[in-house]
């Protein structure tokens, strides 16, 4: 039986998640759907229009603080409730539910706090970013990179208001912050909710696009980077050291993470991966990876020469990797 889905929906302000909250709660497909809103603030604006637009459909609304923050005891609470509330009306469980953060909330606390949820949830991150204009050039830029790293799924908004050069220079962007998430480009409103809230594959590679080229040198213009660790050891344990000796070291300023390592030679291949400093369970996958073992990296103000000066006895290989 598949576990029901969360999912995670961060942006920065203004990026349109209330929009494509709306264009999916009009769908059919998603009537099985609960919705939470976080808005900072007295007056949840948020919530009065979605209340508006999805009648039926159960809505929880969080106001006076953010769910990253001062919120965190108050979300599984609140997701109990409004399963509850849904089940007391006699319908089915909730196939899924979206949580919409403010516009500064990042997602890798909010995970944390999903780990005291009532059931086991299948979580998705999802990003809106907003094609008409440059949020990570801007003094919002350690939220939007937080948002945008640690999202699975890519949604490009504002379509309608933004050039054909905008929306190349937005992908582009993003992937330099994220080469390995989804991105939607979808102009249609009726057809963006499937692909935004489509349960993620797992995909067992560390790929990259082919626009992302290895470079030896550190760009001192670019706060967000891309490393690519290839540990020099088989040893399980000395890669476990070396992840937690990045986490105490980077803290807030690690972003995202992805390896395929392997803890026995004669054993399965393993997936580990993380939003900020929270890491996912350890998952065995089936196949062999052509790339070999490795992780990649995704991290704020941070350089190679900071990694390779971490205390650790573990010797591993680094790449800083731009995109082409």
């Amino acid at each position: 039986m598949d576990l029901p889905e969360f999912h995670l929906l961060c942006g920065f302000l203004g990026s349109g998640k209330t929009s494509l909250i709306s264009e999916t709660l009009a769908q059919k497909s998603f009537a099985n759907t609960g919705v939470i809103i976080n808005e900072v603030g007295e007056i949840n604006i948020d919530g009065a229009t979605l209340s508006s637009t999805a009648s039926g459909l159960p809505i929880a609304q969080m106001s006076n603080g953010c769910v990253c923050c001062t919120l965190q005891g108050d979300l599984p609470f609140t997701v109990a409730a409004l399963m509850d509330s849904h089940e007391e009306r006699g319908a089915p469980p909730l196939e899924r539910i979206i949580l919409e953060t403010s516009g500064l909330s990042r997602p890798a606390p909010i995970l944390r706090n999903l780990l005291g949820l009532p059931i086991p949830f299948c979580v998705h991150v999802v990003a809106t970013y907003d094609c008409s204009r440059n949020v990570l050039d801007g003094p919002g830029f350690e939220e939007a990179v937080a948002q945008i790293a640690g999202a699975q799924t890519v949604v490009l908004t504002k379509l309608d208001c933004a050039s054909a050069e905008q929306v190349t220079q937005s992908i582009r962007a993003i992937q330099g912050v994220n080469p390995m998430g989804r991105i939607v480009n979808e102009p249609r409103g009726s057809a963006r909710p499937s692909l935004a809230f489509a349960k993620p594959e797992p995909r067992a590679t560390l790929e990259l696009p082919s626009t992302f080229v290895a470079t030896s040198a550190d760009l001192d213009h670019e706060r967000a980077r891309v490393f690519l660790v290839r540990p020099q050891t088989d040893d399980w344990r000395d890669v476990l050291t070396w992840l937690s000796d990045l986490v105490g070291f980077c803290g807030e300023r690690l972003l995202r993470t992805k390896g395929i390592v392997r803890p026995d030679p004669r054993g399965p291949w393993l997936l580990v991966q993380s939003v900020g400093t929270v890491f996912d369970a350890p998952r065995p996958i089936a196949k062999a990876p052509d790339t070999g073992q490795g992780v990649v990296v995704i991290a704020r103000d941070i350089r190679v020469a900071d990694l390779e000066a971490l205390p650790t006895e573990t010797r591993v290989m680094i790449t800083a990797l731009k995109s082409g």
